[in-house]
């Protein structure tokens, strides 16, 4: 039974712990422990497989208890995972590295991550523990041994020969004196043929002897020695040479053993690769924060750019020229609008709503910014058909799908240089035809082809191509995730994508998308017109900053609204509370400071409960549109937003009142 110690001073926190480890090892026996000394206790009476242990803690921190833990010999050889905050410095993990911790966990815990980490802790325990047993056991039988050996040859050979490790006896000049069976059959030779020979010759095919041999070490200097190896044949093996003294002292020979240790070596790669994997994750975490909080920031400047020009519009007559330049303004507005989509995407804190999307202005915009991006003397040619239908999907996903395969392309060809072809067309796939070939249902199918002309893929590494972080790039050229990502978004889409490569000969990628039944909406990009819902009501207005609150006063007025603005949640709160029946609706931002907006609508309700509340908002990671409802909130809306888009949902929900 694996049993797993908690250490944490907070009893919640081990209660919630302890739930996960139950549901993520079943049949485990999970031990909890409030104090840095009662863990020490049960560490010693226990003998848990790994311990998670809480850094800050009173009496004794996490770090005094690591330190204890890893001088007490019944207990260094646990494995200790670090619980850390997310926001930890690299002073903090390396003052846990010190204490002797193996692995760190950040709070809160991601399931995925706690779950990696225990198995990958469990299983380099139990290599460790099998290797510390297989080491104590082998020492102690060679002892014997040695002993035996002065009392009997025939014991010695029946016993040694029975051992799979490999064992030579070495004289001073390092003649093979005696070897047992594993050592002999690892050569393909018998005991007796090699009798004699000089070990470096047998297993090293050298005519001379090297510096750092084990038994040259020991015979020197008299002491035990070892050192560890990677075979021709890429296994790992610890080379031990002990001394065997004549009755005066001297050393007379030395026994070398060969253990093998390639488990434990591979055990350790993959608790490297999960930290640096890890490293990654966090990085890619604190990019995609970054991002949000920009496109947050973006939102809030192209609001008023868009209220404004669509505002300036419709004062200016049709013929004027100077119509025409606001068109061109607010068509750059609406450009840098879908840009912070984009960012929001790749933040992973957009919404990815999929609706019937024709994907060839997509394709022909990112290969437009590809084309500023790669280098001359890479040639890019599309082939994209004007007639193809749509398909159900996410435009910053495709945008995505499209660069992490051109991008692929790229790292292909940037040596040397070569042609990256994107083609999209319709296939019609019927019953037996090529869905049997890519498990594909028989209907019609958008397939869009990438293909480059570089250095191809092995045959050896193409079942792995999909797999996370499995790169071909040996100079250090991507994360390993890319094409990862397009395949979980192809699959997520019901679609199948297909790679077929050969070395020297290039690779191409097909992807195959069902199309959409649905009809594509006409979405009006820009609102040029003149008659816009209207009416007359009056509007609490709510919105911190200045410029943004007064450019939406205007646009509420031009629509015929009787407007109340504040740039402060409080002072909103309290212009309400002294009359509450003079507002119709309130229209709030939802990031502003001392009370949100979420906040300041459930203090309103409080209030007045029949009151129409609109939530807006730049970037929001817990306020999304379906769980308005349940906030007592009647609609919600993204900044920037056109003059058309807020003038019909005020309208619906004034009129719904």
């Amino acid at each position: 039974m694996t049993k797993i110690l908690v250490i944490d001073d907070k009893k919640d926190n081990l209660i919630t712990i302890s739930s996960l480890l139950r549901d993520l090892i079943p049949g485990c026996l999970v031990i909890t422990s409030q104090s840095g000394l009662d863990g020490l206790e049960k560490a010693a009476t226990e003998s848990p497989n790994t311990i998670l242990l809480e850094i800050k803690m009173p009496q004794m921190d996490g770090y005094e208890v690591c330190k204890r833990l890893k001088s007490d010999k019944n207990t260094k050889y646990i494995p200790i995972i670090m619980l850390t905050s997310i926001k930890s410095d690299s002073k903090s993990r390396f003052k846990g590295l010190e204490a002797g911790a193996d692995a760190f966990l950040n709070k809160p815990i991601d399931e995925a991550e706690l779950s990696a980490q225990i198995n990958m802790v469990l299983r380099v325990n139990k290599a460790e523990n099998l290797l510390l047993k297989e080491i104590d056991l082998l020492e102690e039988m060679v002892q014997k041994r040695t002993e035996a050996l002065k009392e009997s040859e025939v014991e010695k050979a029946i016993i040694l020969d029975s051992m799979k490790e490999q064992m030579v006896y070495l004289a001073p000049d390092l003649r093979i004196l005696w070897a047992n069976n594993a050592a002999s059959e690892s050569v393909d030779l018998s005991p007796q043929e090699l009798k004699e020979r000089y070990c470096y010759e047998v297993w090293n095919r050298r005519c001379n002897k090297f510096e750092d041999c084990p038994a040259q070490k020991t015979f020197k200097t008299g002491r035990p020695y070892q050192t560890e190896i990677i075979s021709s044949d890429k296994r790992a093996w610890i080379i031990r040479s002990y001394p065997v003294h004549n009755e005066t002292g001297k050393v007379k020979g030395a026994v070398e053993v060969a253990v093998e240790i390639t488990e434990h070596k591979k055990a350790e790669q993959d608790k490297a690769k999960l930290e640096a994997r890890l490293l990654q994750a966090q990085k890619m975490e604190a990019i995609g924060t970054l991002a949000g909080g920009i496109a947050h920031d973006f939102n809030n400047i192209l609001f008023p750019i868009i209220g404004y020009t669509e505002m300036s519009i419709n004062k200016v007559p049709e013929d004027n020229m100077v119509r025409d330049n606001l068109k061109e303004v607010l068509k750059a507005a609406n450009r840098a609008k879908g840009l912070v989509q984009q960012i929001l995407t790749f933040s992973r804190q957009g919404d990815h709503e999929r609706s019937p999307l024709l994907l060839q202005p997509i394709l022909k915009e990112t290969l437009k910014l590809l084309r500023a991006s790669l280098p001359a003397t890479i040639e890019i040619r599309q082939n994209i058909s004007n007639d193809c239908g749509a398909v159900l999907a996410d435009p910053g996903r495709i945008q995505q799908v499209l660069m992490n395969l051109c991008t692929n392309a790229y790292h292909a060809m940037h040596e040397k240089g070569g042609v990256l072809e994107v083609t999209l067309t319709e296939e019609d796939i019927d019953a037996g035809d090529l869905s049997s070939q890519i498990d594909l249902s028989p209907g019609s199918y958008l397939k869009l082809t990438v293909s480059d002309t570089g250095h191809g893929i092995e045959h050896a590494e193409m079942e792995r191509i999909f797999e996370p972080y499995f790169t071909i790039n040996s100079n250090g050229e991507g994360t390993g995730m890319g094409l990862a990502v397009v395949h979980g978004i192809i699959q997520n889409y019901q679609g199948k994508i297909t790679a077929y490569s050969n070395p020297g000969q290039g690779t191409t990628f097909k992807i195959y998308l069902p199309l959409s039944e649905n009809n594509i909406d006409e979405i009006s990009t820009i609102s040029t017109e003149q008659h816009f819902p209207t009416g007359n009501e009056s509007i609490l207005l709510v919105d911190d900053e200045e410029q943004l609150a007064q450019m939406m006063r205007s646009m509420l007025e031009r629509l015929g609204y009787r407007v109340t603005s504040k740039t402060s949640s409080i002072e909103a709160l309290e212009s309400f509370s002294l009359q509450p029946e003079k507002f119709d609706l309130v229209i709030t931002d939802q990031t502003m400071p001392q009370m949100t907006g979420v906040e300041l609508a459930e203090r309103l309700i409080l209030i007045r409960p029949d009151i129409p509340i609109i939530l807006c908002t730049g970037f929001s990671e817990v306020i999304k549109e379906d769980r308005t409802e349940s906030l007592g909130i009647e609609a919600y809306f993204s900044k920037p937003i056109h003059i058309r888009e807020m003038a019909e949902k005020i309208r619906n929900v004034l009129d719904r009142k």
